[in-house]
């Protein structure tokens, strides 16, 4: 649907783990976007976009500027990745 592989969801599910502990800190400490973190909620908002139109539609168009839409090229795709990133 999203026509950008699948590599970006292991950093789509450790981006979600570090926001839900995100919630819980009282001190409000900041969650950090590394480029595979940010690809995936790139990701994320451009599906809530395509089904849910929402207010975070202008935080999806910042991304959308800089990563664009697919098709992206494998060698991005991989840059992407969590395991990359790490």
């Amino acid at each position: 649907m999203l026509g950008a592989g699948s590599g970006w969801l292991a950093a789509a599910g450790a981006l979600a783990d570090e926001l839900h502990a995100g919630v819980a800190d009282e001190k409000g400490k900041p969650v950090r976007l590394d480029e595979a973190r940010a690809f995936a909620l790139h990701q994320v908002l451009r599906l809530t976009e395509m089904t849910r139109p929402s207010s975070l539609f202008s935080l999806a168009k910042v991304l959308r500027d800089k990563y664009g839409y697919p098709p992206y090229p494998a060698r991005s795709l991989r840059r992407w990745s969590l395991s990359q990133a790490l």
